[in-house]
C-alpha cells in the first residue's frame, strides 16, 4: 500500500524536487532532493472525528541524517523552526520562502496542483523532516484527475 500510494504521489505531484528541511544536533539543514527515499516514508494514519485514512509520512532517522549532511548545508539554529508555535512544517516553509525573497502566506494548495515555492520557473516542495506528503484520499483524488 505505501509503495502504490508514494508511486501515485510521485507521478501526480506538481513540483519537480523537495526543498528537505531537518534537524540534526541543534542545527537546521537544508537539501534538494530529487526525490524522497522510499525508506523515509512510513504509512500512518490520520486522526480525525469522521475516522481515519491512510497517509504518508515522512521518519527519517539520525543515521540517514547524517549521511545526508554531505548533501546539505547548515542554515541555522532551531529557532528558524520555532517561529510559528507549534508548527515546525509551517516555519521551516516560512523560512525557506522568506529567504528567497518571496512573500510567505499559508497556502491548502494540494500538491498536485502547485508547488509551496516556484524559484527561477522550477516548483518545489517544502517538507520539514516529519511532515505528512498526502492523505490516501488526496493521492487517490489527484490519480482520478491526472
Amino acid at each position: 500500500m505505501k509503495d502504490e500510494l508514494l508511486r501515485i504521489y510521485e507521478e501526480t505531484t506538481a513540483a519537480t524536487r523537495t526543498v528537505f528541511g531537518f534537524e540534526y544536533e541543534k542545527r537546521v539543514y537544508m537539501a534538494i532532493l530529487d526525490a524522497i527515499p522510499a525508506h523515509w516514508v512510513k504509512l500512518a494514519q490520520t486522526s480525525s472525528k469522521r475516522g481515519s485514512e491512510n497517509k504518508l509520512r515522512l521518519e527519517i532517522n539520525k543515521t540517514e541524517k547524517a549521511k545526508l549532511l554531505r548533501k546539505s548545508v547548515m542554515v541555522g539554529t532551531l529557532e528558524i523552526i520555532s517561529t510559528i508555535k507549534n508548527n515546525k512544517g509551517d516555519s521551516w516553509e516560512k523560512w525557506v520562502v522568506e529567504h528567497y525573497k518571496q512573500v510567505w502566506n499559508k497556502k491548502s494548495t494540494p500538491y498536485y496542483e502547485d508547488g509551496d515555492i516556484t524559484i527561477c520557473g522550477e516548483k518545489l516542495q517544502i517538507k520539514w523532516e516529519n511532515a505528512t506528503l498526502a492523505n490516501e484520499s488526496t493521492i487517490r483524488n489527484a490519480a482520478r484527475m491526472a
